[in-house]
């Protein structure tokens, strides 16, 4: 969870000016939504007082969702400009 605090941090500081577009946003709302739920799921998971690995697909599709609205972010913001 702290690595994650740490990217917000890193990516709010550049401004987040690769969400130029409406794809790029779309992507990087999904990402929010899947660590959301990640959270979500992770939290039912302990209070039931069980420990689990079910929502490690859940970062690894938060993290392809945001390398996904980087990338078409930084590309389509150069073909434009």
């Amino acid at each position: 969870m702290n690595s994650f605090l740490i990217m917000i941090y890193l990516l709010t500081g550049l401004g987040m000016s690769w969400v130029r577009n409406r794809v790029s946003k779309f992507l990087l709302n999904s990402a929010i939504a899947v660590v959301s739920s990640a959270c979500l799921v992770k939290g039912i998971v302990e209070v039931s007082g069980r420990t689990t690995s079910v929502d490690m697909p859940y970062w690894y599709v938060e993290a392809g969702l945001l390398c996904l609205s980087l990338l078409i972010g930084f590309i389509r913001s150069r073909k434009l400009a």
